[in-house]
């Protein structure tokens, strides 16, 4: 959300909350659409922020790359480096934070959301 609220000019279908969402509501049903064709492997960024080896080992399995365990390491090291790097922080679009939402939206804001997306949290297992 803090996003469109310092680049309201890049965001601007995203200013409001209520603006958001007959976008994002389109953005949902084409998620759906690539989660039904069995033409794509889905990752939920929770799981891959609680064990990010495990899904990269999925992911590059689901490629047919099929690395050894010290190889998925020395990967996970090097993105570990990168992130914390100085250099690499101006890139970060996202904190990091899977529940970041529930110190930056209002309760009703929340409810509001769950109301729209349930459908689709729920289709992907949140």
């Amino acid at each position: 959300m803090d996003n469109y609220k310092k680049n309201p000019v890049e965001f601007p279908r995203f200013s409001s909350l209520s603006g958001s969402v007959e976008k994002v509501v389109e953005y949902c049903e084409e998620a759906l659409g690539w989660v039904n064709s069995n033409a794509t492997k889905v990752v939920r960024y929770e799981d891959f922020i609680a064990n990010p080896g495990k899904v990269l080992d999925e992911v590059m399995q689901y490629f047919g790359i099929y690395l050894e365990q010290k190889e998925l390491e020395d990967i996970l090291i090097a993105s570990r480096e990168m992130q914390s790097s100085s250099a690499s922080w101006n890139l970060r679009f996202n904190k990091g934070i899977s529940d970041r939402y529930l110190s930056e939206m209002s309760d009703e804001e929340i409810i509001y959301c769950d109301s729209v997306f349930n459908r689709y949290l729920t289709y992907l297992g949140y």
